[in-house]
């Protein structure tokens, strides 16, 4: 898969070395026809190999440009970003709105920024978001996904 990656950029790059076993993770999901939730989505990275293992993605993050480099990295993978959602917001209040809307997602990820102080919040706050009958919680280091099964 491919990835734009800022080397001169200091230490945003967009995209974490350490996390490649997770994105391989996902590309061998059976994801197709799936929604996914991809919390603190910075570049992109996990919605990329998300839908290139079929699913439908919803990224969430803070950051215009860093929304703006995943929908990048999605057209430089052939994806089309327009056929799933962006949000641009605190993903804490995004997902209680979420909630509030009766949004679900079989499979959401949490790779929150290291100013997160505690995940345990953000965990039971997205299980609030996505619950469905056999949603579950799977650490996948440093990430935590919950999955539908």
């Amino acid at each position: 898969e491919l990835r734009r990656v800022l080397f001169r950029s200091g230490y945003s790059t967009g995209l974490f070395l350490d996390q490649r076993e997770n994105r391989r993770r996902l590309l061998t999901m059976d994801l197709a026809g799936k929604s996914v939730l991809n919390c603190f989505a910075y570049t992109g990275a996990f919605s990329v190999a998300a839908a290139r293992a079929g699913a439908r993605t919803t990224s969430v993050d803070l950051s215009r440009n860093y929304l703006d480099w995943g929908m990048a990295n999605f057209r430089a993978n052939d994806l089309d970003p327009a056929a799933h959602e962006w949000a641009r917001a605190d993903v804490f209040g995004w997902l209680r709105g979420a909630a509030r809307r009766g949004r679900r997602w079989e499979v959401v990820l949490l790779d929150p920024p290291t100013f997160v102080l505690t995940t345990l919040v953000l965990v039971l706050t997205a299980l609030a978001a996505c619950w469905v009958p056999g949603c579950r919680a799977m650490q996948v280091e440093p990430m935590v996904a919950l999955r539908y099964e």
